[in-house]
């Protein structure tokens, strides 16, 4: 079985929003944080805010409805324990990430977290319409990346095109612009 090549994430106006004309894929927005020791951290940006903002009044309500339309401890209880379930809910939703380390790449999504050693990824995938970017690995398996999302526009586009540039420089990627 031979492996099969990603197809090239397109360029600021291909598909995505452009950028500012002279602007760096940092102040573009590129949804990526360095850290000195080589580790690059992808995030989702409106799906944190959003996340967080829903979770917070989700719990705010619940503590009201236990205070106001409760008559017992348990209906209490039970308000309470639904806004912290939905709370949780949506931290994890918030916390997804992507840290690209010098060996290795540690994705977390939502409800699993594995990490890909660099000669394991074949390329970075975006597929216009799905939600989010994925890994085509070298078994024939793909891996969603949460990490890097379709609603963060021309941010989201930016971190899958800095990704795939480090699959091709860490690992035995294919070059996203298919040369």
């Amino acid at each position: 079985m031979t492996p099969r090549e990603p197809a090239p994430i397109p360029e600021p106006g291909e598909h995505a929003a452009p950028s500012r004309a002279g602007a760096s894929e940092r102040e573009s927005g590129a949804a990526v944080e360095e850290a000195e020791s080589e580790e690059i951290v992808f995030r989702p940006r409106t799906v944190r805010i959003v996340a967080y903002l829903i979770g917070s009044l989700v719990m705010a309500s619940a503590l009201v409805a236990s205070v106001i339309a409760s008559s017992t401890l348990v209906d209490s209880v039970g308000f309470v324990s639904v806004g912290l379930a939905a709370l949780w809910f949506c931290h994890r939703e918030a916390a997804v990430r992507a840290i690209a380390r010098p060996q290795e790449l540690e994705i977390r999504n939502l409800f699993s977290s594995r990490t890909v050693e660099w000669a394991e990824v074949i390329g970075v995938v975006f597929p216009p319409g799905d939600p989010w970017a994925k890994l085509d690995l070298a078994d024939g398996d793909t891996v969603s990346l949460m990490a890097i999302q379709r609603t963060d526009g021309a941010r989201g586009m930016a971190a899958a095109r800095r990704l795939a540039r480090l699959v091709n420089e860490r690992g035995e990627g294919v070059d996203p612009a298919g040369s």
